[in-house]
């Protein structure tokens, strides 16, 4: 069985203040998230409860953030620190 990595506490809600920032800076909330995702990628089952269960428990998937950050009209820009 495929063990479930377990993220602290304190990292998840940083996670998930950091992703509500965003939701809430373009005057969006988790709902009208979720439908834009939807309408988006067809593909995607976004709901407002999942969402907000994935970025609050640190469960939600990379391809996911992009979407919400695609949505939110943010790009993710990886940072050499060295």
């Amino acid at each position: 069985m495929k063990k479930k990595r377990i993220i602290p506490k304190e990292y998840a809600k940083a996670i998930q203040n950091e992703v509500k920032q965003y939701i809430y800076s373009r005057g969006m909330n988790y709902d009208m998230v979720a439908k834009l995702i939807n309408q988006k990628y067809p593909d995607a089952s976004a709901d407002q409860n999942n969402l907000a269960h994935k970025v609050n428990t640190g469960s939600i998937k990379y391809i996911e953030i992009k979407e919400l950050a695609d949505i939110l009209n943010y790009d993710i820009k990886w940072v050499s620190r060295i």
